[in-house]
């Protein structure tokens, strides 16, 4: 009997267990602001269902790196000596200052989860609220800077196969 319930109950523990990372949901406010949390139950009952959920891993991304939905470089085969390096360099400028700007906002995040466990007083809740107002704003903004990088990218992208098509073509008619 005893055989029985102790492998029953390590397997029981082992099935609750989920792994370390703090989930978040987006949503949308009555004013069309959309705003972030950890807490599902603060998403209006109406929009649970569509609330999107993101997952933070539990290990920090590579900070050389962040993973968009497009890509965050610009994607060529030519050498160097033939890519326009000017709008290459900027991009490049405009992705760092951007992979910083996350990182900053991350620790932000982390801040705000430890001062979410000490908040216990009314007033400490309240400032704590607010300082997630204030950081959803900020997430609001970055998500803007980074659709507009995607963009320029984009458009990087399409200038230099287009400048590549274009040479591919003088050299078949030379």
């Amino acid at each position: 009997m005893k055989f029985f319930t102790i492998p029953t109950a390590m397997l029981i523990l082992l099935l609750g267990v989920q792994p370390g990372g703090a989930e978040f949901y987006r949503y949308v406010d009555q004013h069309g602001n959309i705003l972030y949390t950890d807490d599902l139950s603060n998403v209006p009952a109406d929009q649970r269902d569509e609330a999107k959920s993101y997952e933070e891993p539990s290990a920090p991304p590579p900070s050389a790196a962040i993973k968009t939905e497009k890509s965050a470089k610009p994607e060529t085969t030519q050498t160097d000596d033939d890519q326009p390096t000017a709008g290459r360099q900027q991009l490049k400028q405009e992705e760092d200052a951007l992979n910083r700007e996350y990182e900053t906002l991350m620790q932000q995040r982390g801040t705000l989860d430890e001062d979410k466990q000490n908040a216990v007083t009314p007033d400490q809740i309240k400032a704590y609220n607010d300082k997630i107002i204030d950081f959803n704003s900020r997430i609001q903004a970055y998500e803007k800077k980074r659709d507009a990088f995607n963009e320029k990218v984009e458009a990087f992208n399409a200038r230099v196969k287009a400048e590549k098509s274009e040479k591919a073509k003088k050299q078949e008619e030379d």
